[in-house]
């Protein structure tokens, strides 16, 4: 629809609708029916890769097997000061 205004034309647009979606939902139902539609993207447990590598001159060291644990730098960092009550 299109309105003449003195100042111009005022035209009405349909928009496309609004989505309420439930991801977890939709996720579950596109593993079973369309899983090119969901993503398996890797995700790093950081805390537990700590628990499997050693320090040795700025390298991870992984502790079984000796091997250098590629992608990581450990930089020292200096020691701060903290007050406590006491």
């Amino acid at each position: 629809e299109k309105y003449k205004l003195p100042s111009g034309i005022l035209v009405r647009k349909a928009q496309a609708p609004e989505y309420e979606r439930d991801d977890a939902q939709i996720i579950a139902w596109c593993a079973e029916n369309a899983p090119s539609c969901v993503e398996n993207v890797p995700k790093l447990k950081w805390t537990a890769l700590k628990g499997l590598f050693v320090e040795n001159n700025g390298q991870a060291i992984d502790e079984i097997t000796g091997e250098v644990v590629p992608g990581i730098k450990i930089v020292p960092r200096d020691p701060v000061f903290a007050v406590q009550k006491g």
